[in-house]
């Protein structure tokens, strides 16, 4: 995403950035990804210090979901970050090997390692087949030399 928006000169793509949410939401939050576009924080400006919150919501926040997420601590933070305005919500799921992309907190797609990510109208032209970010697991060995599938 990083890469694509770089050269596609649409705005940039940045992990663990603290973000402060205006009114009424009127808090800092940290997604695991976000992208802002040019509109939104000019290419100029300079980012700031990593223990500074941006004063600009992104257009896309990324959140990937750990053992220790709650539903209710994800729905939380997915209702804020379109409150605030965020446009798009990807919430990444490793042991599912699924993304769940919210267009609003109530439209809602699931995508697979079938699938590819796009990034709509938020990052237009971004696509990444999911089976690049998910592939499959290796046939692992059993002791007796056959090939098995975990």
């Amino acid at each position: 995403l990083s890469q694509f928006a770089r050269t596609q000169k649409l705005g940039r793509a940045i992990t663990e950035a603290l973000f402060h949410l205006p009114a009424p939401i009127n808090r800092d939050r940290r997604p695991d990804i976000a992208f802002v576009s040019y509109e939104r924080w000019a290419k100029d400006r300079p980012i700031p210090p990593t223990d500074n919150a941006w004063d600009v919501v992104p257009n896309l926040a990324i959140e990937v979901v750990s053992p220790n997420d709650t539903v209710d601590e994800l729905q939380q933070k997915i209702k804020e970050y379109f409150r605030a305005g965020v446009q798009l919500v990807w919430v990444v799921h490793p042991l599912q090997s699924e993304i769940h992309v919210f267009e609003s907190p109530t439209k809602i797609r699931v995508l697979t390692v079938k699938d590819v990510l796009d990034g709509g109208t938020v990052v237009p032209g971004f696509k990444l087949s999911l089976v690049e970010l998910f592939p499959e697991p290796a046939p692992s060995a059993s002791p007796n030399g056959d090939t098995k599938t975990p």
